[in-house]
């Protein structure tokens, strides 16, 4: 069991390390042994967990998306009119957006990039 948690702290480890990075740097910009080194772990390490970078940058696209749409789902009626769901979707974006800035402002980053795949795309 120990060493299932251990493998779920270094993907999470790596996927924290990713979403800083690609914030800061883009997608172009960062490099997996980048990745792997403010991650602390080795960079063949990444390639267990994701096959490639854009393997590793869809997961984390599609982590964040399903998290604001989580958000989002959370606070929005559809008893409600559309006025005040449109308003409750906005305000869901705004804590969403306090509550994770880096994750926000990576989900911004990404739209319309050719290295998102089918899932990713089918999330926006």
């Amino acid at each position: 069991m120990i060493e299932k948690a251990s493998k779920l702290n270094k993907s999470e480890e790596i996927l924290s390390a990713a979403l800083e990075l690609f914030t800061a740097k883009g997608f172009d910009g960062t490099a997996v042994p980048l990745i792997a080194e403010r991650a602390n772990v080795a960079a063949g390490t990444i390639y267990r967990y994701f096959a490639s970078k854009e393997e590793l940058v869809n997961s984390l696209f599609q982590k964040w998306q399903e998290n604001l749409f989580q958000k989002i789902k959370e606070n929005v009626s559809i008893t409600r009119e559309p006025k005040e769901q449109f308003h409750q979707i906005w305000k869901s974006m705004a804590e969403f957006q306090r509550e994770n800035p880096v994750a926000f402002d990576f989900l911004e980053m990404q739209y319309n990039l050719p290295y998102l795949d089918k899932k990713s795309i089918s999330k926006r």
